[in-house]
């Protein structure tokens, strides 16, 4: 069953896409479990919009622990060797018992193709 977020930002259409990267990521960095999704922001834009034309992607690592820096810089480097602007970062874990756990992360946008 595809659930009504996936329809609506069109996630379903960058599957393959993340799954390929969660691989790489996996491949090079499995001990900080990494999770990738991406979609498309809506295109119904004006043209000078800085979002027209682009898609977003978040990798969480769902570790209840730091990334070193070394590491997570690495990782950032990765997204960008592969044509991916990384728009924020938070290396760290963070808890509030009762409440919720932060995990680290990466936001990043890309280009969509355009045929």
């Amino acid at each position: 069953m595809i659930n009504l977020t996936k329809i609506i930002l069109n996630e379903s259409n960058y599957d393959t896409q993340a799954n390929a990267l969660q691989s790489e990521l996996t491949s090079k960095y499995g001990e900080f479990d990494p999770h990738v999704r991406m979609a498309e922001y809506s295109q119904d834009r004006n043209d000078n919009d800085p979002l027209k034309g682009k898609g977003f992607g978040i990798v969480d690592f769902i570790i209840k622990n730091d990334i070193p820096e070394d590491v997570f810089d690495s990782i950032k480097l990765h997204l960008k060797n592969k044509g991916y602007e990384v728009q924020s970062s938070d290396r760290f874990f963070e808890s509030e018992p009762g409440e919720r756990d932060y995990y680290p992360k990466i936001n990043f946008h890309f280009n969509l193709e355009t045929e």
